[in-house]
């Protein structure tokens, strides 16, 4: 399944999380044995950082203000227990989605949208 976070982008988010490549969708996970704000990175596919404090604590208020969607999906995300689903940045369309782990590194690795059912 394939959701797209209730959740508005900035424009520029990608730059400002600190993604300084240039393809379309970037995955952003919570490594699984650091759960919590010390464990967000950011992977599209060529290469894996980790976000800087700032942009650590605003992924972290994103994921506590669209909690109740992601429970209601049934998407983990990692925070607070081991990650089932990542979220999957559209640098050009700003939005995020979130999907299970294995399409997610698919789609990065890819950069080809899933043919797959949408909630929204």
């Amino acid at each position: 399944m394939l959701g797209m976070m209730p959740y508005t982008v900035r424009p520029g988010f990608a730059r400002w999380l600190g993604y300084k490549g240039e393809r379309q969708f970037a995955a952003l996970y919570f490594f699984p044995d650091r759960p919590g704000p010390q464990g967000i990175a950011c992977d599209d596919g060529v290469e894996v950082f980790g976000l800087a404090d700032d942009e650590k604590h605003f992924m972290m208020g994103v994921v506590m203000f669209t909690g109740d969607w992601l429970r209601q999906y049934g998407f983990v995300v990692g925070y607070d227990q081991k990650a089932t689903h990542w979220m999957v940045l559209d640098t050009q369309r700003e939005v995020i989605f979130v999907t299970e782990k294995d399409t997610a590194q698919t789609w990065i690795e890819t950069q080809v949208l899933p043919i797959t059912e949408v909630v929204i």
